[in-house]
């Protein structure tokens, strides 16, 4: 099956999918911030350069806006899973079953001494 469900773990391709989001968000703001709007200054009469000013603001506060909404908290993040691999899962039930070993062992040496 090609879909996801809440228990599959993700794909890796899908994994990094917002942090090649957060990559543009972090070229484009470069780009406007470091080469639009030196052009703007240099295109703009005197009288207009604090547009330079403004939409250098606005482009911070939108980039800063657009991360915290890309990296908020919610519940069903697909984040914050973790995957239980198959070696640990295996350790687990195999501590599991030495110790219950060494407990019915320990039961049969105890009934024999009592005997």
């Amino acid at each position: 099956s090609s879909g996801i469900n809440a228990e599959c773990p993700l794909r890796p391709g899908s994994q990094l999918k917002l942090f090649r989001h957060f990559y543009i968000l972090v070229v484009v703001y470069i780009y406007i911030t470091r080469i639009a709007l030196k052009f703007m200054e240099v295109v703009l009469p005197f009288q207009l350069a604090w547009c330079t000013n403004f939409m250098d603001e606005i482009a911070t506060i939108a980039f800063f806006l657009i991360t915290g909404w890309n990296f908020r908290p919610y519940i069903s993040n697909p984040y914050y899973k973790v995957v239980e691999e198959d070696d640990e899962m295996e350790m687990e039930s195999m501590i599991e079953s030495d110790t219950l070993r060494n407990r019915t062992h320990a039961d049969e040496e105890d009934d024999t001494t009592l005997a």
